[in-house]
């Protein structure tokens, strides 16, 4: 082990005078691009949140909130590894939280200052009598920290996967195709939560949704043409064959370049191999790839949001001990409701686990909480940071592709727990810039 340590050490000090330069150019790039990140996060994310009060009037419109999530997507941006580098800038997400505390239910919106006129133009387009109070995160009223010895937490990150490597979640088509008997709302099973939770207890709901544009390499990942691939195969199109490596055309530019001086040879561009032919017959589709080409192709229709889901719950001790055991079925069997069947299946993974166990339980107990916590109060999931100037990948907690549709149906003033009928709305008008 010496023997290496002492062999680069003489490596470094006879080749230092080259080494250093790039080392120190090195460590200045990466903390000039650190500073101007975290100044931008010091001075220029400033969210206001506000609690939002649905007008009775407008209750079974439940299309609305559609109109108003296609309203908000209007502040959807590109997103630049650049402009992050020189300014620490990045696109600040729309934060939607449900609150169950006391049998009662909240509905909270959190937004970058900047965007406030734009936030409340789109609800106001679509609910004229909707209030709007103002009030501070509803997370942050939690002094404490914990681990705490009067109160305990869960926190869990909602995770979505399928089959076919899409999010497909229900939409008011899914459930207007339904015979009327029995058309439910999904989000109706608020009502049951908010029944099992007490004074002593907080459960919250935590949307993060940043619209996005559909040509954004970075944060959009191209997901039209990603849905588009996943179409093509379920009608069984081959893929196109992948690209050929630059070495391929490197050895066919010298083998030709050699034998040019024999024989006259046609030079021609270079040109990626023809895909394979492929004759589409509608019939040999099985029932069950149409119905998901149907779905997929009316997602695309509608906006999207990167968007990812939280579950916090907080209940004083003496609480936490009986409900602890039930609270994360009864956080999974919400979500499970926005589900399609055989389609995309929700699962619950908690921030961390450890085990009684452990070595140093106590103390990774500790850190973990706390950390876990104060991430919680200040919606660290929002945080962009871009993995490389000259790369098209950014470290994000956001990642699922959902539709205005979709995410209306989650967050909106759910109907009491009976059957429905949608009543026609209006279609959404652009907000004020």
């Amino acid at each position: 082990m010496l023997n290496y340590f002492f062999s680069f050490l003489d490596f470094f000090l006879s080749f230092w005078w080259l080494i250093t330069p790039f080392l120190l150019t090195y460590l200045f790039i990466e903390k000039y691009y650190s500073n101007n990140l975290k100044t931008f996060i010091k001075t220029k994310v400033n969210y206001k949140f506000f609690e939002i009060i649905f007008p009775s009037s407008t209750l079974k419109k439940i299309q609305l909130m559609d109109n108003v999530f296609t309203s908000l997507h209007s502040t959807a941006e590109s997103f630049s590894p650049a402009k992050q580098f020189f300014s620490g800038y990045f696109p600040l997400a729309y934060i939607f939280i449900i609150a169950f505390h006391d049998k009662n239910l909240k509905f909270f919106v959190g937004v970058d200052e900047k965007k406030e006129k734009v936030l409340k133009t789109s609800f106001y387009s679509q609910y004229p009598e909707i209030q709007f109070i103002e009030t501070v995160n509803p997370l942050s009223k939690f002094k404490f920290n914990l681990p705490h010895p009067l109160y305990n937490g869960l926190f869990f990150n909602i995770n979505i996967s399928g089959p076919y490597n899409a999010i497909l979640l229900k939409t008011h088509k899914d459930i207007e195709s339904l015979p009327e008997e029995e058309r439910v709302d999904p989000a109706s099973v608020f009502w049951e939560i908010k029944e099992n939770i007490s004074n002593k207890e907080w459960l919250f709901f935590i949307i993060y949704a940043l619209p996005i544009l559909s040509n954004d390499l970075i944060l959009g990942k191209n997901w039209i043409n990603s849905y588009k691939a996943i179409i093509d195969s379920l009608i069984g199109k081959p893929s196109p064959p992948p690209p050929l490596p630059f070495s391929y055309y490197l050895h066919e530019f010298f083998r030709n370049l050699l034998t040019g001086l024999f024989k006259d040879i046609t030079w021609t561009p270079f040109s990626s191999p023809p895909p394979p032919p492929f004759e589409f017959n509608i019939g040999k589709i099985p029932p069950e790839n149409k119905e998901i080409i149907d779905k997929i192709l009316h997602k695309v229709e509608k906006p999207g949001f990167l968007v990812d889901f939280k579950a916090f719950y907080l209940a004083k001790s003496d609480i936490f001990e009986k409900t602890s055991s039930y609270i994360p079925n009864l956080i999974l069997s919400a979500f499970k409701n926005f589900s399609l069947e055989k389609i995309n299946v929700f699962s619950l993974k908690p921030f961390f686990s450890l085990k009684k166990g452990e070595r140093f339980y106590n103390l990774k107990n500790f850190i973990l909480n706390l950390s876990s916590f104060n991430s919680l109060k200040k919606h660290s999931a929002i945080f962009i940071k871009v993995l490389g100037i000259l790369k098209n990948e950014a470290s994000t907690e956001l990642k699922y592709i959902l539709n205005s549709e979709e995410l209306s149906l989650i967050f909106h003033h759910p109907f009491k727990p009976q059957r429905f009928g949608f009543e026609k709305a209006e279609p959404p008008q652009a907000p004020l810039s």
